[in-house]
């Protein structure tokens, strides 16, 4: 079975707010922006966790969960 990511929240620098960064089991890096504290940052970590299993077991079974990544990006869509 794959490991998890590794997740890292962090202050930006050059703006105000929060990232994650983001290593994936076989090393690609992602930065995920746009969070406005570190609250809302760990909250999206602790979700994508839970949600890595759920895509970790649709491999094995051959169905899809949508990435909350992408999820993510559509929230910040609406609420511009």
């Amino acid at each position: 079975m794959p490991c998890m990511p590794t997740y890292t929240v962090l202050p930006r620098q050059r703006q105000s707010g929060y990232k994650v960064a983001l290593v994936g089991d076989d090393g690609t890096r992602q930065t995920i922006l746009g969070f406005n504290s570190e609250a809302e940052a760990e909250i999206w970590v602790a979700e994508d966790k839970r949600l890595e299993v759920f895509r970790q077991f649709s491999q094995q079974t051959d169905q899809r969960v949508p990435s909350i990544t992408q999820r993510h990006r559509a929230s910040l869509e609406v609420g511009s």
